[in-house]
């Protein structure tokens, strides 16, 4: 009596539980692999971008970009996997996803077993990644073998990114026709800010950035208003 009471209750919980497994879990073909090694995968006959979960890849221009962008290809373009996603990151609506591969390899493990990428501890890993990047970086295979370079290419396309993101930043609020409209951009080491309309060569180590000008001097920043010449202060 008690079993089909709730029998009813059990198969809708069972519904909406693999339900929401195939929203975010599929197989597809991997049709195409930027330089940047994020993937094209179709996912219900539309176009989606994933890229490996809890692994820092080497993208364009960084140590290690060709050969790991050439493996990469060689394992999973045009080839079916099983796609576990994580969540999206950035405009570009790049998911983070688990792989498989037919034979129902870890794809996200494999890479960091041959030192392809390194774990993102943010994303808290789990410890499988941990584990394989391990014995990759005893071993100084694939960017392990010079971890110092690999640093500083990251670091180095960090503040071309960060950069570039002011650089927009900095060419709508030109254009905008409200002047109320506008960020501010201060210096870590001189504790002072101004509009970033009128800051030039930013530097992103010593960097802030301020959505208004209540905010930087509440923390204790000293306010640089625009100056009357041409020439711009330094941020």
């Amino acid at each position: 009596m008690f079993v089909f009471k709730y029998f009813p209750l059990i198969l809708i919980i069972m519904s909406s539980v693999t339900w929401a497994d195939s929203t975010h879990v599929y197989f597809s073909e991997v049709i195409a692999i930027d330089r940047n090694n994020i993937m094209t995968v179709l996912k219900n006959g539309k176009r989606r971008l994933i890229k490996l979960a809890y692994l820092r890849t080497p993208i364009k221009n960084e140590y290690k970009n060709k050969i790991v962008h050439q493996y990469l290809n060689d394992i999973l373009l045009n080839r079916w996997v099983r796609v576990s996603e994580l969540s999206g990151t950035g405009r570009a609506k790049v998911y983070r996803a688990i792989l498989r591969d037919e034979n129902q390899k870890y794809i996200n493990v494999v890479v960091a077993a041959k030192g392809y990428g390194v774990p993102v501890k943010i994303e808290q890993p789990p410890q499988s990644i941990f584990d394989a990047s391990k014995i990759a970086k005893k071993h100084k295979k694939g960017v392990w073998d010079n971890e110092v370079k690999f640093s500083e290419d990251i670091t180095n396309t960090q503040s071309k990114s960060f950069l570039s993101y002011l650089d927009k930043v900095q060419k709508t609020i030109e254009q905008q026709k409200n002047s109320n409209n506008q960020i501010f951009v201060g210096n870590k080491e001189s504790k002072s800010f101004t509009p970033l309309k009128c800051a030039s060569k930013f530097d992103k180590k010593d960097t802030v950035i301020f959505a208004t000008k209540h905010v930087g001097l509440h923390r204790n920043y000293l306010f640089v208003p625009c100056p009357e010449n041409k020439a711009s202060p330094t941020y």
